[in-house]
């Protein structure tokens, strides 16, 4: 499927766990920050076309785009098209900073494709929210930043220490997401260069589940409408 542009707006934080993180492309945006800088972790608020959405940030390499007025945005089903920060840096060698490969940590989890490391960053973007556990957070959170740094200098600065993330990084590609979410990159993503928006991963419901829920809702409505015209009769 194609990508489309939307506007994006990025709020704060939903819940108040860091992470301190060091990354050679944050160095470039900020020198002192070559020792760590401290950042909120997913999920964030966020509002795309109109619509409320969480968002989980999937580029260690950039920062947020405050504009209240929002910000254009690629939005690609499920990582498949070619404007994602990955593609463009793979596949095309257009981005700063540039590799033209995938990280270190994911080919050493056995990804092989960009639409494959989207999947498992969904997939980790879905544990993450999925639990409440501060330390968990930030493994999975530290996970998929390393996983998308494809400049391959991604590290926690203790504290906290959160161990070996390669066994999360695999069970990432084992269980890498086909469909169910989208990429939102920077429209002007080459243009701005290091200076671009961060890019996140918003979950969407399939199809079926939708209907699945509204059908579940419809069939709750005709309930409560039998009960009440039973007592109305009564």
């Amino acid at each position: 499927m194609a990508d489309t542009m939307g506007t994006l707006m990025v709020g704060g934080p939903v819940t108040g766990t860091t992470l301190t993180i060091a990354d050679s492309a944050l160095t470039q945006l900020n020198s002192g920050w070559a020792n760590g800088v401290t950042a909120y972790i997913d999920p964030y608020h966020g509002v795309l076309d109109g619509n409320s959405v969480l968002l989980f940030c999937v580029d260690p390499n950039h920062l947020d785009n405050n504009n209240p007025l929002g910000y254009q945005v690629s939005i690609s089903p499920n990582g498949t098209g070619s404007n994602t920060l990955q593609a463009l840096n793979y596949d095309h060698g257009t981005v700063t900073p540039n590799s033209h490969i995938l990280s270190s940590a994911a080919t050493q989890a056995g990804f092989t494709s960009v639409s494959q490391l989207y999947g498992g960053l969904a997939w980790l973007s879905e544990q993450l929210q999925g639990t409440t556990n501060t330390v968990d957070r930030q493994k999975y959170q530290a996970a998929i930043w390393q996983l998308g740094d494809y400049t391959s200098t991604f590290t926690v600065v203790n504290p906290p220490y959160i161990g070996d993330l390669e066994g999360i990084e695999h069970d990432a590609m084992t269980n890498a997401l086909g469909s169910g979410f989208s990429v939102l990159t920077d429209a002007n993503e080459v243009a701005n260069g290091k200076n671009a928006g961060q890019e996140y991963i918003i979950l969407t419901p399939e199809p079926c589940t939708v209907l699945l829920f509204a059908s579940g809702v419809f069939g709750l409505f005709m309930l409560r409408r039998s009960q009440l015209a039973g007592i109305s009769k009564a």
